[in-house]
């Protein structure tokens, strides 16, 4: 007997799919519905944030410190608005008999969770970038302790943002599977062991 190797692979494996491709299509499909949620939800609360923040600050209903941090305020949360109608999180799903398609449900599982990764670290960089950029002009407008006060209060909410982003795609991408498939014939046995880690 020998044996004939050892592969190991990243993604997601045959052992992943559960009883048939048909019911990744359905996790598929319940992963888009949770993104278009979340994509909405946030839309609505960075554009909203936003208008409330341009208008205390147009109507000038407090002193000056607090109106020029309405606006900075304002500023970084429209940057944060566009970012979330312009570059959603978009989940795409086989439709009809794609579904019974192992390779084209598996490649779509494969795309959704990169589509998570790369969601999850950009929106990081952009929630340090933008509200670090918005203390940094209200420290220098204001005072530094305003400064700091501006990111402790902003980045919280960019940190809220990702972490009620869906993410089931990217976490099933990881999950570590191992499969053990057994070739015999006359004179030989061979045993291939394969996995996602």
């Amino acid at each position: 007997m020998t044996i004939a190797g050892l592969l190991a692979t990243r993604g997601l494996a045959a052992a992943d799919v559960g009883p048939g491709e048909v019911d990744l299509c359905r996790d598929l499909a319940a992963e888009a519905a949770r993104a278009d949620r979340w994509n909405l939800a946030w839309q609505l609360t960075y554009t909203a944030g936003a208008v409330v923040q341009f208008g205390l600050a147009a109507a000038e209903v407090t002193d000056h410190d607090t109106t020029q941090t309405l606006w900075i305020g304002g500023a970084s949360t429209a940057v944060g608005a566009l970012g979330a109608w312009l570059t959603p999180l978009e989940i795409e799903v086989p439709s009809g008999s794609a579904c019974r398609d192992r390779d084209a449900v598996l490649r779509a599982a494969e795309r959704a969770a990169a589509e998570e990764r790369q969601a999850f670290w950009l929106l990081h960089l952009g929630g340090v970038v933008v509200n670090g950029g918005a203390a940094v002009v209200t420290a220098e407008r204001l005072s530094w302790q305003a400064g700091v006060l501006s990111f402790a209060l902003g980045y919280p909410v960019s940190l809220l943002q990702i972490y009620t982003m869906p993410r089931a795609m990217w976490r099933r991408s990881r999950e570590s599977s191992l499969t053990a498939h057994i070739v015999a014939d006359d004179r030989r046995l061979a045993v291939f062991l394969g996995g996602s880690f």
